[in-house]
């Protein structure tokens, strides 16, 4: 069963507390040295605890934003919760005050409004507009200054922290792509029917580029499991086959093999270097 947010951070502090306590048991070697040793660590568990919490709070659906399996699901059918749009937020004209650490993470002022905070981050990275899915790296998301001033349209919160926000915000993007992944790329079979179980609020250019992504990962990876994989490039095998029985009256299919697998001197593959071919 998964641990509920408040049990999460509660293992969190209780890790905190151990690790506190194991700083206090070292020998002392000064009273200066312990207590930077200390404040370090603080601030090291601080940082874990917020950017941890940040997370749980940027995936996690609010109480009545139940999704349509849901609702209308039979009974004995799995529920699984719909994505966080967060319309409240988006519809105020007021912007909440957020407070910061000394490490410009978001605290408070309680715990309510950041775990809101997280959420609305959240739905940021879900908004195929504000960080378009046909964007395949983060470093080349040129909508980073927009999704401040959305932030900021709607939060009243230090300019310190826009690093950390756009940093939360990527996170949540690489998870909400992983998730899509799973759910519309590894359980279908075909693109045919990927693309019909292609969820509504993306654009189809967008999903599709999606797929052309994952299939080329796909790719490379069954391509790393191969041992000793062909070096002629687009020749085709009965090219080869023609050139060897120019020069051999009977060519087997062992011959075609090292034939196709030749390379030039001194060059070896990576997965093959352990066999010190």
């Amino acid at each position: 069963m998964s641990l509920t947010t408040k049990e999460t951070v509660q293992a969190i502090r209780s890790e905190k507390e151990h690790l506190l306590k194991l700083i206090e048991e070292q020998p002392t070697i000064g009273p200066r040295s312990e207590a930077n040793e200390r404040h370090v660590e603080e601030q090291s568990v601080e940082e874990q605890i917020v950017d941890e919490q940040m997370q749980i709070d940027s995936t996690t659906p609010t109480a009545n934003e139940q999704s349509e399996e849901q609702a209308s699901g039979p009974a004995t059918q799995k529920r699984k919760r719909g994505r966080t749009q967060m319309r409240s937020v988006h519809g105020r004209k007021m912007r909440n005050v957020i407070t910061l650490n000394n490490l410009n993470q978001p605290i408070g002022p309680t715990k309510k409004d950041v775990r809101e905070f997280g959420s609305f981050l959240g739905t940021l990275a879900r908004t195929t507009t504000h960080c378009p899915l046909d964007i395949l790296d983060w470093r080349k998301m040129d909508t980073k200054d927009d999704l401040w001033t959305s932030t900021k349209s709607k939060y009243d919160i230090p300019d310190a922290t826009k690093t950390w926000t756009l940093y939360s915000i990527g996170n949540a993007w690489r998870r909400h792509k992983s998730q899509l992944k799973k759910d519309h790329y590894d359980a279908y079979q075909n693109d045919d029917v990927r693309m019909t179980k292609r969820p509504d609020y993306i654009p189809e250019y967008q999903f599709k580029e999606l797929l052309k992504y994952w299939s080329f990962d796909k790719l490379q990876e069954n391509r790393k499991k191969l041992k000793d994989p062909h070096t002629v490039g687009k020749t085709s095998f009965l090219v080869i086959r023609n050139e060897l029985e120019k020069t051999k009256e009977s060519v087997s299919l062992k011959d075609i093999f090292v034939a196709t697998r030749a390379r030039k001197p001194g060059r070896l593959y990576k997965d093959l270097r352990k066999y010190n071919y």
